[in-house]
Order: C-alpha cells, then sequence, then structure tokens
C-alpha cells in the first residue's frame, strides 16, 4: 500500500511538472495577437516576397548601417491584388511580433518578424 502510494505521488508530481512547463514556454498560430510586439515600424519601406510554406507575404527592409541585415516582415492580412507582385516596393506601418525562430532564417543577417500592417501602400 505505501509503494502504491509513493507510485501515485511520484506519477502525480510528473504530470504536474510537464503541465507547468507547457504553461510557460506556449506555442501560438502563427499570427496570434498575444506574441511579444519586438518593435514598431513607422513608414518602413521594402519589397515584397512570398513564404510558400505559409502563404504568406512578407515585406523585406534592410537593415541601416549593417552589410547584409534584413527584417522579413510576414503579414498577418491578405494585400490587395494590385500589390501582389514579388519585388513591388512597399510602405507600411505596424508592431512588429516575436517569430520566436518559426520559420528560421535562411540566410545570416536575417531578422523574422509577424507584423500586421497599418496604411500598406507603393
Amino acid at each position: 500500500m505505501k509503494n502504491l502510494l509513493v507510485f501515485t505521488l511520484a506519477i502525480t508530481l510528473v504530470a504536474f511538472i510537464s503541465c507547468k512547463k507547457q504553461d510557460d514556454n506556449p506555442t501560438y498560430d502563427v499570427c496570434d495577437s498575444r506574441r511579444k510586439t519586438v518593435m514598431t515600424a513607422t513608414n518602413w519601406t521594402g519589397y515584397l516576397g512570398y513564404y510558400n510554406d505559409l502563404r504568406k507575404w512578407a515585406v523585406n527592409v534592410y537593415i541601416p548601417n549593417t552589410t547584409d541585415g534584413i527584417r522579413t516582415c510576414i503579414l498577418c492580412t491578405d494585400i490587395p491584388d494590385s500589390l501582389k507582385n514579388l519585388g513591388q516596393v512597399v510602405t507600411f506601418s505596424g508592431d512588429l511580433k516575436a517569430s520566436d525562430g518559426s520559420p528560421a532564417p535562411t540566410r545570416g543577417g536575417q531578422e523574422i518578424y509577424y507584423v500586421t500592417p497599418i496604411n500598406l501602400h507603393q
């Protein structure tokens, strides 16, 4: 009986710790508004790209004073058909949300964020 009680307590403790770890490191959907805001873009200009895996457009903005730095801002809203051209230069504002490593950068100097743009235009 004593062994059964100790075993039950051990299993309960392991289950509690496992649940606690999951709560400390939440996983969000790609464009979940609960992601941490890292910075705010105000009238940033960049060129459009497309993420096939996510089926989302992105604005690639060069980071000033760097050789190869680029901020890839994955757009969390649809964009007008008139802008849907790879390489199209656009300007936007909005809150950049942490990507938490998903998707992973594809080249050195790349930072990836999610953003719901405001005033996206040519």
